[in-house]
């Protein structure tokens, strides 16, 4: 791909970002679109072609910035569209005639699938575990110190929107996601079970854990054996819990039973709390190899 062209084609996908920002569906099959139609065009041969291709991709570029708004439907019924600096707000026929001059890019944007059930129920974890663990406060989500946001709060945010997420959705992903991750309380509030960065939630989810009741569980973290030698200096994997609890290392359960800690007073559970190293396959490491 000539520098020209890898020019034009950067163009178009920056103006798809920027026209579908926060309509992650659109925004994904638009890319998609974009990578197929790219490659379909590949073989052009003669200048001319290649010319040619550039100016379309241009053309495309400037019409998706100028010409395409994003439209959000109100409680009334009315959609409210979101207008830009680079928005041109010129006479209707103009327009539809320049997009018109587009016919395969416009039967694309018009016909692009919607991801299938799965893959939407993915997207919609990962925006849940997004607004729920790190970024309900950003995104302007009040959030308590249990974790908990309002489900119709968390439903009204755009990242759940794009997809169309509705309350049914929401139960069935609670409900079938395979490491309970979430939890619905009282029918109307909903939390991540494990994972926050917000430092505004607290541990109040989570049940103490006494040496008697670790000492009868394997407690340990996975890695990759080339991570060994980081760990080392950090810490990790199966640790040996009377130690830990000696320094006065603490141990909690989550709501979907996954053993946590916050390590000591630098957040690190050291290499010689580590009882030992096992891999895949349940071959001990030695230690003192690492």
């Amino acid at each position: 791909m000539s520098s020209s062209t890898l020019s034009a084609y950067r163009g178009v996908l920056r103006a798809i970002r920027f026209t579908f920002r926060g309509d992650t569906p659109i925004l994904q099959n638009a890319v998609q679109e974009l990578k197929r139609q790219t490659l379909e065009n590949s073989n052009l041969k003669t200048q001319e072609e290649i010319d040619q291709g550039i100016e379309k991709l241009n053309g495309v570029s400037r019409f998706i910035i100028s010409n395409l708004v994003q439209g959000e439907k109100q409680d009334d019924g009315k959609y409210f569209l979101n207008f830009h600096d680079k928005t041109e707000l010129g006479d209707n026929e103009t327009i539809k005639q320049e997009w018109k001059s587009y016919p395969t890019i416009h039967h694309h944007f018009h016909s692009m699938p919607p991801p299938d059930p799965a893959r939407r129920d993915v997207l919609i974890s990962k925006a849940l575990s997004y607004l729920l663990r790190h970024g309900a406060q950003k995104e302007k989500l009040t959030i308590d110190e249990q974790g908990y946001v309002k489900i119709s709060d968390i439903l009204s945010h755009q990242r759940l929107k794009s997809y169309k997420t509705t309350r049914t959705d929401l139960e069935r992903i609670v409900r079938e996601n395979d490491k309970k991750r979430f939890t619905i309380k009282d029918d109307e509030y909903i939390c991540a079970n494990q994972g926050h960065s917000l430092k505004v939630v607290k541990n109040e989810n989570l049940t103490p854990m006494t040496v008697d009741e670790l000492k009868k569980l394997n407690v340990y973290h996975g890695t990759y054996k080339n991570k060994l030698s980081v760990i080392k200096n950090s810490g990790g994997l199966y640790v040996d819990v009377e130690k830990c609890v000696a320094a006065n290392i603490q141990f909690y359960k989550s709501l979907n039973n996954v053993i946590l800690s916050s390590g000591d007073e630098t957040g690190k559970i050291s290499w010689d709390l580590i009882e030992k190293i096992v891999d895949l396959q349940g071959n001990e490491i030695n230690k003192n190899d690492i």
